[in-house]
């Protein structure tokens, strides 16, 4: 008997990688804030939207577990259990959300971000050297004769 769970939306690893964007941004809002203030420097604020974003994230993760506790409820399993019961499909998975589903979205997610950031070491152009001042500069336009 084959057990299958399609998941809800948002906890795949774009729906996580949004979450926890979203509900950092305020803290990392804090921070910019706090330093441009000890530098002395105006700064636009940005505190709309980060407070928007996590309101968003909060709501995201708000209908995902009004979701899952309606799906794990007796109101809606017994429909669920007779519905698959009828045409054979076997029985339905004890949590709409599974943990290992989840954990391992959150490891692949923390594995891509960290390939990322190699590449981005990995790729990073160096500067230049910077030009020595009693070198001679080089003539523009003249081509070597061979």
């Amino acid at each position: 008997m084959l057990l299958q769970n399609a998941g809800l939306p948002g906890v795949g690893l774009g729906g996580i990688f949004y979450l926890i964007a979203a509900l950092s941004m305020p803290l990392v809002e804090a921070v910019r804030a706090l330093r441009a203030r000890r530098g002395g420097r105006p700064r636009e604020s940005r505190w709309r939207l980060a407070l928007r974003q996590a309101a968003l994230a909060l709501g995201v993760l708000g209908a995902m577990w009004v979701t899952g506790a309606l799906l794990a409820s007796d109101a809606v399993e017994p429909v669920a259990r007779r519905a698959l019961a009828a045409t054979g499909a076997g029985a339905a998975a004890a949590s709409p959300v599974r943990v290992d589903t989840l954990a391992l979205s959150l490891a692949l997610l923390i594995v891509l971000l960290c390939v990322v950031e190699v590449a981005r070491v990995a790729t990073r152009r160096r500067e230049p050297a910077p030009a020595r001042e009693d070198a001679a500069p080089a003539p523009l336009g003249r081509r070597d004769a061979a």
